[in-house]
């Protein structure tokens, strides 16, 4: 397995942060990123050589980890049109990543009647891609977005963020996206957050959700978890069952709680193993 390059490289025509300084990015891009790694997955430009070796060494160790995430992209899109037929108009995306496109205000929006606003609250607790974000994710009327840079392991500073209340209606239902995101948290981080979620939102919310797991390749996805403990990159990669525990305060919709590559899925996936998945995914509506 070829080593993990770690030395920093901040090219110049990255977007960086409002109000960072040279000394600040660099301190921001010295080790992988999560988000930039999945972007590197992706095919994303937005990832520095650093997100890349790590990368790189991850598909060393399990090489179905790119359609690991493909598959989840394509199931964020289905959840989110899915979350719009249960006349859902507002969004927060938690631990949003960096611009994938389509977007998915956009895939909301293309799903509406013209005129129609999708409102978005992009949550991220990486300033980087909260710059992203605001760069290349504001849309124009009469759709709208707020960018918040925070920890989604913190609901209620999220839910009563000025900003997000200048955007979203919280006595109107909202649909809280969590994909590929809660297996950055331990258990109590991630059961208080999407408790919070769930208290905090009014009746006829939805949570859309994907969790990463070693269920289906135990032995890569220890050898995963390895590499990037090593990068400092905290990984809980949950079992089916502690997944379900999750979602105690929700209520799950038809068909449960399966992989992301089950008949969620469009077209884009068919060819991918189940297993090539590596997530869990649900729909569910708060209880």
């Amino acid at each position: 397995m070829p080593p993990v390059d770690t030395r920093p490289l901040v090219p110049a025509q990255r977007q960086a942060p409002r109000g960072s300084t040279p000394i600040a990015l660099q301190h921001l891009t010295a080790r992988p990123s999560s988000a930039r790694v999945w972007d590197w997955l992706l095919h994303g430009k937005d990832n520095y050589p650093v997100d890349a070796a790590l990368a790189r060494a991850l598909l060393d160790t399990a090489g179905f980890l790119r359609d690991t995430a493909v598959i989840n992209r394509a199931y964020a899109e289905h959840a989110t049109a899915a979350l719009v037929g249960r006349s859902i108009r507002q969004f927060i995306d938690l631990g949003c990543g960096l611009p994938a496109y389509p977007s998915l205000h956009k895939t909301a929006a293309a799903l509406l009647p013209d005129g129609t606003g999708v409102t978005i609250a992009y949550v991220d607790h990486d300033p980087i891609v909260t710059a992203h974000t605001s760069a290349l994710l504001t849309p124009h009327p009469p759709h709208r977005a707020v960018h918040l840079c925070a920890d989604l392991a913190r609901p209620k500073d999220i839910l009563t963020s000025p900003a997000l209340l200048d955007v979203l209606d919280l006595t109107q239902p909202v649909g809280v996206l969590a994909h590929a995101v809660l297996h950055e948290l331990p258990d109590q981080d991630a059961h208080a957050a999407l408790h919070g979620f769930a208290r905090g939102l009014a009746p006829g919310s939805a949570l859309s959700l994907t969790h990463l797991t070693a269920d289906f390749s135990p032995a890569a996805m220890s050898r995963v978890a390895g590499l990037c403990r090593t990068a400092v990159l905290t990984t809980f990669f949950r079992t089916r069952t502690q997944v379900a525990s999750l979602l105690d305060d929700w209520e799950l919709v038809d068909p449960g709680l399966t992989e992301t590559a089950h008949e969620h899925s469009d077209g884009r996936t068919a060819a991918h193993p189940v297993a090539a998945s590596a997530a869990y995914a649900a729909i569910a509506l708060n209880a």
